[in-house]
């Protein structure tokens, strides 16, 4: 089972989407002197509940994610208890108990949402509207052709993907074992060449003239944690 665990006590967040502050960025960079001197306050336009974050990365991922609320302690317990260094406990416990005080939930929290309004030239991005944005995601966040898998590490949840396009890396595809017996033979009309073990392990490392070369390592699995 996955699960989301979170100590904000049914406070909501003020999510920025990091496509949008990328935007609003290259906005203000490429046009310095106008924005020379200005400051902005980028926010969102209403605060999300874990337990709509939970519902939604559900979706994302195509698998059942149940919230689980737990007091600060606790939290900190459950990140002590994944190995993770002290200072990444320190941040993540620390993004709980500033969820936990509500200040996101009060209007001052996404009063200035048309500054980066502005910027963008429209709406911000909601939670949802990011996770739709696949095409700005990067292969560890994208779920479209992923295998979710629970790594057997204690208390780790992991995310597999594998590319639907990835070629085989050894050979079994169509007509993969002819083409390395006919490069290995010197072509069509050429001499046959000794298949030794020495020779073969030349062609391999070789890379070069007729020969295959060492193959290029595939795109394989990318594992992310979760």
């Amino acid at each position: 089972d996955r699960k989301y665990i979170t100590a904000s006590y049914s406070m909501g967040v003020n999510y920025v989407s990091p496509n949008d502050l990328a935007r609003a960025a290259v906005t203000v960079i490429a046009d310095d002197k106008k924005h020379h001197n200005k400051v902005y306050t980028f926010s969102n336009s209403g605060p999300h509940l874990d337990k709509e974050i939970a519902t939604s990365l559900a979706k994302f991922y195509g698998a059942q994610i149940e919230h689980i609320e737990i007091g600060f302690h606790d939290f900190q317990a459950v990140l002590k208890k994944r190995s993770l260094p002290d200072w990444l406990v320190d941040v993540m416990a620390g993004f709980e108990r500033m969820k936990a005080s509500g200040f996101e939930e009060k209007k001052a929290a996404y009063a200035h949402v048309k500054d980066i309004e502005k910027l963008i030239g429209g709406q911000p991005e909601d939670f949802d509207a990011y996770l739709a944005n696949r095409s700005a995601m990067t292969r560890q966040e994208l779920a479209g052709s992923a295998e979710l898998v629970i790594d057997p590490s204690p208390g780790i949840d992991k995310l597999s993907v594998k590319d639907e396009d990835e070629a085989p890396v050894e050979g079994g595809g169509e007509g993969g074992e002819d083409e390395e017996k006919e490069t290995a033979g010197g072509g069509e009309g050429g001499e046959e060449k000794d298949t030794s073990e020495g020779e073969e392990e030349k062609d391999t490392s070789g890379g070069g003239g007729g020969g295959e070369g060492e193959k290029p390592a595939g795109k394989g699995d990318l594992m992310a944690s979760v």
